[in-house]
């Protein structure tokens, strides 16, 4: 009787355990698939497949103790066929979905070999099913043959993991050397960029009566609507907007970098399985940090321009922390936050400090008229942090009008689009009556009455005469999801928020728009080697973007020839800052 109920709970613990352990394997293996920089061991996939195990374990036992017929069947070892069946069927479903949700992220060769792998893995779901099928209906005893053929399983399906990601492995790639070039006199070019000023929302804003200057670079300037990557990640389109590659090469797939140290000392991820969130990760694996300017794989437009003789400046810019050496005026984003540490955030050159406090503007400041149009939320904190960046940046026009390139970030329009555009998609575009949604389209509207000011007030202080204005952002705006509509319609209250997604924009003035009746179809990685082209300086290409020369009227383009280079990645820097 004890060695019958030994036996038992032997294989009630058999039964409950090893379906986590194996997900654990094809959990972690799909983290490497999501992650080819990082190397493939045997230590580092016991180790992570272990830090794995024990949460899935747990889950598994729980399932186990808390399902009775569950429960009976694995004390005589008849559950465990069906789980591990089960365990083949989600890891083919996870490595398919996540195949499929990040094909736009990842090497073209790494996701064919993950579809591959999940291929083999529904083949395994299958034949364990059938197999486990059969031996239920006849009510057989699974004999020798049947544990041979789902051990062989279970070994076949680590080994299409294994062997696929280890066939996936990025090979090095050399760069040619190439020369510093001198370009011709280049033009002034402030790069404004805007991130949810996609033209769904420009567009409106323009017709309101409010933003005349907006609609006047809309009507005479030329026009991109720009792509969108799915599924939508504002890090990876901002790491392709700056750098004119693909997320793959640049490297920027979030805007924080876990640490896996189980799959490799000092080993971080830039990618998590879909579903996997951050914090989710934090409680089984480790930390996190966030992403910063050393991080990209790929060199920003910024930091090639110097190597080109041309001088660039920034305000406000993401991933411009550290300071890249090659820019000699920097005021990074975290020197704007609104936090007791931003002091502590240094500037380049350090002097900058002092303007950077001296130009703080703060909601209070703002006229009354002002704050009353854009309500009580936090629509005037916004406007003020725009206000902010745009006086920094009239400044540095004034004190260096030498400067080629200055790029100012503007995010206040975001946080607008968070909390206002859900009202205003309602009440403008869609005509509902709802006075909650009405007063967030006046809010929404006002906001881009402010911004149209700031765009003006960038565009009246370029110095010089050869000038041109690039509005850019990598998204649009999107009104509420499927779940905030749910919500909604339970609470009976009309969404205002919204969200960043969609088609950004790319609006160029001064250079003479083409006579186009619809905007251009673009790519945010197109942005780069079109600015590389105002210059006069060849576009490499290693690039994954082309230049737009459909923005640009004939006379421009007779006066720019197009040129090529094999690559920017390997100039040498500037001598000094």
């Amino acid at each position: 009787m004890a060695r019958s109920r030994y036996r038992s709970r032997a294989a009630f613990l058999c039964s409950a355990l090893l379906p986590g352990l194996l997900a654990a394997i094809h959990l972690a293996g799909l983290v490497l698939f999501l992650n080819p920089e990082l190397p493939l061991t045997a230590g580092g996939l016991t180790r992570a497949s272990l830090r794995f195990a024990v949460p899935l374990s747990l889950v598994s036992l729980l399932l186990h103790l808390l399902i009775p017929p569950l429960r009976r069947a694995a004390c005589k070892l008849l559950s465990l066929p069906w789980t591990l069946t089960a365990v083949f069927a989600a890891a083919a479903t996870g490595a398919a979905t996540n195949a499929s949700r990040f094909a736009f992220y990842l090497p073209p060769g790494v996701n064919e070999r993950l579809l591959r792998a999940a291929l083999w893995l529904g083949l395994a779901a299958l034949i364990g099913f059938y197999t486990a099928l059969l031996h239920s209906l006849h009510r057989r005893r699974y004999g020798q043959r049947s544990r041979a053929l789902y051990a062989l399983l279970v070994l076949l399906s680590i080994y299409a993991v294994v062997e696929r990601r280890h066939a996936a492995a990025l090979l090095p790639v050399t760069l040619p050397p190439v020369a510093r070039l001198t370009p011709a006199p280049p033009p002034q070019i402030v790069v404004v960029s805007l991130p949810g000023g996609g033209l769904e929302l420009l567009l409106p804003l323009a017709e309101q009566g409010q933003a005349l200057f907006l609609k006047s670079i809309l009507e005479t300037g030329a026009v991109a609507a720009l792509e969108a990557p799915t599924p939508f990640r504002t890090a990876p389109a901002w790491g392709s907007l700056i750098t004119g590659k693909l997320p793959f090469q640049h490297g920027v797939l979030s805007w924080h970098r876990q640490h896996a140290d189980a799959f490799a000392p000092g080993g971080e991820l830039r990618l998590l399985p879909w579903g996997f969130r951050d914090s989710l990760w934090r409680a089984t694996m480790g930390t996190s940090r966030a992403l910063q300017s050393g991080d990209l794989a790929a060199l920003p437009v910024w930091r090639v321009l110097p190597r080109l003789d041309l001088r660039t400046a920034l305000v406000g810019v993401p991933l411009a922390s550290p300071l890249p050496p090659e820019v000699r005026w920097v005021v990074p984003a975290e020197r704007l936050a609104a936090t007791p540490l931003a002091a502590d955030v240094p500037t380049s050159p350090p002097e900058l400090s002092a303007l950077v406090d001296l130009f703080r503007i703060v909601p209070a400041e703002l006229t009354p008229e002002v704050r009353a149009a854009l309500g009580p939320g936090p629509l005037a904190e916004a406007l003020a942090g725009d206000l902010w960046r745009r006086d920094l940046a009239r400044r540095l026009l004034v004190d260096r009008p030498e400067l080629d390139l200055l790029w100012v970030h503007l995010p206040g329009l975001a946080r607008a689009v968070e909390e206002t555009y859900g009202g205003f998609a309602g009440a403008l575009l869609e005509g509902r009556r709802n006075n909650r949604q009405r007063a967030a389209a006046r809010e929404l509207v006002a906001y881009g009455a402010e911004l149209d000011r700031i765009l003006a007030s960038l565009w009246e202080a370029i110095p010089r005469g050869d000038r041109l204005l690039l509005l850019v952002s990598p998204s649009g705006a999107e009104g509420p999801n499927r779940r905030e509509r749910f919500r909604a319609a339970i609470s009976q209250r009309p969404p205002l928020g919204g969200r960043l997604g969609g088609r950004g924009a790319l609006v160029l003035y001064g250079a003479g728009g083409r006579d186009r009746s619809e905007p251009l179809n673009a790519r945010g990685v197109d942005l780069v080697p079109t600015l590389y082209y105002l210059y006069g300086v060849p576009v490499p290409r290693d690039l994954d973007g082309r230049v737009l020369i459909e923005l640009f009227p004939p006379a421009f383009l007779a006066a720019r020839p197009l040129a090529f280079v094999p690559t920017y990645e390997t100039l040498p820097p500037p001598s000094g800052r």
